[in-house]
């Protein structure tokens, strides 16, 4: 049983990762890999990052922190090339496929160029295509890759039947941008995106964008994407609830809570605590609108 274990899944990231700490009866030997179970049943499958074995007149500890198979889309880079009428499935084969992941996307025509850059992880480079070609960030949801917004489904009920611990709701009206300007091939800042919902909010804040490379071809993709960022991190709740909770990252929920009832929200991230406190799942819980 270990002393404290800590497992986090975030919507954005295609590894979940584990740290944990146990006490041991002797010096354990060096470990590839690290199984958690719950009930006998896998919850994750890791390979290990770091392990620390120490003892003290407390007797000895085993420390371990690891990551799940997508931590190799992290690790290792691309090449750096261009890709000409690459479509998404060739990219996905050459960059993702290798590690053992499927895709799941809508066909698309195939971008007349892709660049991958100088140090973009495997990640970076599907991700960059995929924001030019779809709209979106990609995510990881088992074996599958999403390169789709996340889509909720019927939402999980906190408060309900699903007690809550603790709530924090933070509204961060430093993070939304209302306008961006975009600057054209001549140099000139001409081309304008608003988010309206900032503009609504009191909120004026402008920013003037010299498009990434990579779009050059749809800058407006750009711009669009900073205004819908900046939006989704306005609305922050952070709830706590007891023991172990089933739930993935992209996942709908609802909050109802003593004079708090919160629709239309989409767990981002998910992180499973056990230690001296007890157990308990923490979410953080964004607007689902701002994910589209």
């Amino acid at each position: 049983m270990p002393e404290r274990l800590v497992i986090t899944k975030s919507l954005f990231s295609p590894a979940q990762s584990v740290r944990a700490r146990c006490p041991v009866a002797q010096w354990p030997p060096e470990f590839g890999a690290v199984s958690v179970l719950k009930n006998g049943a896998p919850v994750l499958e890791a390979r290990c990052d770091r392990q620390i074995s120490s003892y003290s007149g407390g007797g000895m500890a085993l420390e371990i922190a690891a990551r799940s198979k997508g931590a190799y889309l992290l690790d290792n880079e691309a090449e750096p090339r261009v890709y000409e009428n690459i479509t998404a499935q060739s990219l996905f084969n050459a960059l993702i496929a290798p590690f053992g992941f499927v895709l799941v996307h809508t066909q698309k025509p195939p971008l007349f160029e892709f660049t991958v850059r100088k140090g973009w992880t495997l990640w970076d480079a599907f991700c960059a295509y995929t924001r030019l070609l779809y709209g979106v960030i990609p995510y990881v949801s088992g074996d599958m890759v999403m390169a789709q917004p996340p889509a909720p489904g019927d939402p999980a009920e906190l408060g309900g039947d699903i007690p809550i611990s603790s709530i924090e709701r933070t509204y961060d009206h430093y993070c939304p941008i209302s306008r961006v300007f975009i600057r054209n091939e001549d140099g000139m800042y001409i081309a304008r995106t608003d988010e309206s919902s900032a503009s609504a909010r009191g909120i004026t804040r402008t920013r003037y964008l010299i498009p990434a490379g990579e779009y050059t071809r749809v800058p407006e993709w750009d711009a669009y994407q900073r205004l819908r960022r900046g939006m989704r991190e306005m609305l922050i709740l952070r709830v706590t609830v007891p023991g172990h909770l089933e739930i993935k990252p992209g996942q709908g929920v609802t909050v109802r809570y003593p004079q708090l009832t919160q629709a239309n929200l989409l767990a981002e991230q998910v992180v499973f605590l056990l230690d001296g406190k007890g157990a308990r799942t923490v979410l953080t819980l964004k607007s689902s609108y701002y994910y589209q």
